[in-house]
């Protein structure tokens, strides 16, 4: 873990992303407990002075279900859950489905971050497919590539940063 950051799920996500990276979950059945700091309504302001919202909330003990935009009709849907592995934690996000109906249309469902809770802050780093090639087709080879690559500069893609919502 770096500094107070707690592996979130990263809303972790992509959530932020405009696609999914990866095929291979590293987590099959969660059993890590959530981080309750990190469990709530978030918001940002993008460089172009939109509003996007990420909510997190329990899905359980050990799971989280995550929403993307929060809010919106174009809004997608994940589960996550934290990862342990040898070297870098990390949230696991599978994504669903949208608040349209949109199932996912190939395998590529899973994004991987890290995140860090600071008073009312919330920053979540992407794992970036770069660096962990998204290729990797078992967990064994993802879980190897990550340890590979733990202290690349690069591993993660620039922190998206969300306060929490009034």
């Amino acid at each position: 873990m770096r500094g107070v950051s707690r592996i979130f799920p990263a809303a972790v996500l992509a959530v932020v992303l405009v696609a999914c990276d990866y095929t291979v979950p590293l987590v099959e059945s969660p059993t890590h407990a959530i981080d309750a700091s990190a469990v709530g309504l978030w918001q940002r302001t993008t460089p172009d002075g939109r509003k996007e919202r990420l909510l997190v909330l329990p899905l359980g003990e050990n799971e989280y279900l995550v929403s993307f935009p929060a809010g919106s009709d174009k809004a997608m849907f994940a589960r996550a859950a934290h990862w342990r592995g040898a070297s870098v934690p990390l949230v696991q996000v599978d994504w669903f489905g949208t608040a349209e109906g949109r199932l996912p249309d190939d395998r590529r469902t899973f994004q991987y971050a890290d995140y860090a809770v600071r008073g009312d802050a919330l920053e979540i780093r992407l794992l970036d497919p770069e660096v962990v090639p998204k290729t990797v087709a078992t967990a064994e080879a993802l879980a190897d590539a990550i340890a590979r690559n733990a202290d690349h500069p690069g591993l993660f893609r620039e922190p998206l940063r969300f306060r929490r919502a009034e």
